[in-house]
C-alpha cells in the first residue's frame, strides 16, 4: 500500500538530504567526541569506498558485531551507502553459535571490535567469511578501520558516486534476528525503503526536529535501536547520544548531557526509576520517548511520566514491521497512552481476525492483530515456508498478538498467541532452552515457562524431572548451559518434580506448567555470573 508520506528513497539520498540541511549540526556523539553531519558524511564515504575496495559489494551480507558503539552506527550507515546488508549479530551470541549464524546469513565479511576479532578468527576459519575487519587496530583482523579509510580515500568521487547511484530502495538495509511469531530463530530482512520511511514516520510521531537529542540505550541488534533512534534522529536532523554503557549510572550521565528523547523497553525504565541519584534536574531536558518491546503496565507508565517529566507514547513494535506498527499520539490523553498501543501507523493497514476463521472481528472483540503496508519485512532470509506462515497471500503480516480495537480505532493488546517468554523486551523460545537442558545426563524431562518479574517483566523458569536415582543442582544446570545459549536465556528459576503434569492425551499440560512457574514469583532467583 503506497501513500503520500513515503518516498522512493535510498540511504545515500537520505543522508545527502540531511547533510545539505544541517551540515554543522551534531549527528552522533558519545562522551569522548562527536561527528557533525558533514563529518559523518565524510567518514562513512571513506569507509564505504574502502569496504568496496576490499571486496564488499552491493547485496553482500556483512556480519556486524552490534555493540552499542558510535562505530557500530557508522558501520551501519557506510554499508547502506553501498547497498550492502548489515547482519546485526547479537552481542550475547555464544561463541559456539557464531559460525552457524554467519553461515546461515551467507556473510562474506565480519566487522567487530578488537576484543571480538580473535573469537571471529577462531570460529570462522575455513567458513564463508573472507575477511575480518576490526573497528580499531588489531593483529587478529585482516583490516582495521584506519586501513579501510586510507584505502577508501584513494577512490575518486566519480567512482564512489557510481557505487551510490546503483543503490536501490529495495536493497536490504539490515537483517535482524528474532524469534518472531513462531518461536523459531529467523533472520528478518528489512529494505532501505521500509527502514528509512519508517524512520521518517517515527520522527514525525515524536515531533522531532534538529534541536532534539535522542539517547539510544538499546542494543544495536534490536529494531528499536535502528528505527526509533538512529533512523528517526537522522530523518529530523537531530543528534544521537550513545552512553558509555547500558548501566543505569551511565544512562543518567547521558541524560544530563541535554538529551530530549529517551525510548526504551519497560525494564530499562523500571531500573532507571529505582535509582536514588536520579533528580528532576537531571531530567529537565527530556520531553518525550517511546515505551515498547514488551507490555508496560499503566502504573509503570504513569511513574515514568511523573519521574522523568516526559510525555510518553506507547507503541506495538515488531521486528518484522521495521519497529512500531502502531503508536499513540503525543496529543492523546494519558489514559489512552498508558492503556493502549495507539492507532495503526499512517500508511499501514491493520485488522483483527478470528483465530479460527481468519475473518475480521467486530470492534471490541479479541483476535489476532494483523498489519500490512510499506514497513513490512521482505521475508525471513532463505526460509520461504516460514515467511509464508507469517505473511499471507494478501500481504498481511500475522503478529501473533491478541488484541482488540475500540470504537475510536485504537488498539488494545490482550496477550500472546504463542508461548514465548518476553524478558526485558526480548523474545525467548522455551523449546530452545528445553533442548539444551535435556542434553544433561541427569535430566529426564523439562519444560520451560515464564515467571512474572517486577524488573524484567518475565523471567525464565525451568520445570525439571531428574532421572530416577539422579539429582542435579541449579548451579550445575547453569554451568552446563553456559556457552550453549545467550546468558539472558539461562533460567533464573528451577522447580524439580517427580513427573510433569499431563493432559488427558498424555501431553505436558502447558497451563498447569505455567501456573507452577508463576508460583515462583517473589522467591529467590539464581544469579548468572
Amino acid at each position: 500500500m503506497a501513500f503520500s508520506f513515503c518516498e522512493d528513497i535510498t540511504f545515500p539520498k537520505f543522508l545527502s538530504s540531511v547533510v545539505g540541511r544541517f551540515p554543522e549540526r551534531t549527528a552522533i556523539e558519545d562522551s569522548s567526541g562527536s561527528y557533525s553531519y558533514a563529518e559523518l558524511d565524510r567518514r562513512t564515504r571513506d569507509l564505504a569506498a574502502g569496504f568496496s575496495s576490499v571486496g564488499i559489494r552491493r547485496g553482500d551480507h556483512v556480519c556486524v558485531w552490534a555493540e552499542l558503539w558510535v562505530d557500530t552506527a557508522v558501520t551501519y550507515y557506510a554499508l547502506m551507502r553501498l547497498g550492502a546488508t548489515a547482519v546485526m549479530m547479537r552481542t550475547t551470541t555464544p561463541e559456539s553459535a557464531v559460525a552457524a549464524i554467519t553461515d546461515k546469513g551467507d556473510c562474506t565479511f565480519a566487522i567487530c571490535g578488537s576484543e571480538q576479532a580473535a573469537m571471529f578468527r577462531r570460529t570462522l576459519s575455513g567458513g564463508k567469511v573472507r575477511a575480518i575487519i576490526s573497528m580499531t587496530d588489531c593483529d587478529e583482523a585482516d583490516y582495521s578501520f584506519s586501513d579501510i579509510e586510507r584505502i577508501g580515500r584513494e577512490m575518486s568521487d566519480a567512482d564512489f558516486e557510481k557505487l551510490e547511484t546503483a543503490v536501490s530502495p529495495s536493497d536490504i538495509a539490515d537483517i535482524l534476528f528474532t524469534s518472531g511469531t513462531t518461536g523459531i530463530p529467523k533472520m528478518v530482512m528489512i529494505s532501505q525503503y521500509s527502514r528509512l520511511n519508517m524512520g521518517r514516520l517515527l520522527a514525525q510521531n515524536l515531533a522531532a526536529t534538529e534541536n532534539d537529542k535522542f539517547l539510544n540505550v538499546l542494543p544495536m541488534f534490536h529494531c528499536f535501536s535502528l528505527g526509533p533512534n538512529l533512523t528517526a534522529a537522522m530523518a529530523s536532523g537531530a543528534a544521537v547520544h550513545i552512553p558509555d554503557s547500558r548501566h543505569t549510572s551511565d544512562i543518567i550521565k547521558a541524560i544530563r548531557r541535554g538529551c530530549t528523547i529517551l525510548s526504551a523497553v519497560p525494564t530499562q525504565f523500571t531500573v532507571l526509576l529505582k535509582r536514588d541519584d536520579l533528580t528532576p534536574e537531571d531530567c529537565a531536558s527530556l520531553r518525550t520517548g517511546v515505551v515498547a518491546g514488551a507490555a508496560c503496565s499503566p502504573t509503570l507508565f504513569r511513574q515514568i511520566e511523573k519521574t522523568l517529566g516526559v510525555t510518553l507514547v506507547s507503541s506495538l513494535g515488531m521486528t518484522e514491521g521495521s519497529a512500531g506498527v502502531t503508536t499513540a499520539s503525543l496529543d492523546d490523553d494519558l489514559e489512552t497512552r498508558c492503556v493502549t498501543v495507539g492507532r495503526v501507523q499512517e500508511g499501514l493497514e491493520g485488522k483483527i481476525i478470528d483465530t479460527n476463521t481468519g475473518l475480521p472481528v467486530p470492534d471490541g472483540e479479541r483476535g489476532e492483530f494483523c498489519v500490512r503496508g510499506f514497513s513490512i519485512m521482505q521475508g525471513y532470509y532463505n526460509e520461504p515456508e516460514l515467511t509464508a506462515k507469517a505473511i499471507d497471500a494478501d500481504g498481511w503480516l500475522h503478529s501473533g498478538d491478541l488484541a482488540w480495537r475500540d470504537e475510536r480505532g485504537i488498539i488494545h493488546l490482550a496477550g500472546r498467541l504463542k508461548e514465548l517468554i518476553i524478558r526485558c523486551g526480548e523474545n525467548i523460545c522455551p523449546g530452545e532452552i528445553e533442548n539444551i537442558i535435556m542434553e544433561h545426563d541427569a535430566v529426564s524431562a523439562c519444560k520451560v515457562a515464564a515467571t512474572p518479574d517486577k524488573i524484567f517483566g518475565e523471567e525464565v523458569c525451568a520445570v525439571i524431572v531428574p532421572k530416577k536415582g539422579r539429582s542435579v543442582t541449579n548451579r550445575e544446570l547453569i554451568d552446563f548451559m553456559r556457552g550453549k545459549t545467550e546468558t539472558n536465556r539461562i533460567p533464573r528459576y528451577y522447580i524439580y518434580l517427580d513427573a510433569l503434569p499431563v493432559n488427558d492425551v498424555g501431553k505436558p499440560d502447558l497451563n498447569a506448567i505455567k501456573e507452577i512457574a508463576a508460583a515462583a514469583e517473589g522467591t529467590e532467583k539464581e544469579s548468572i555470573k
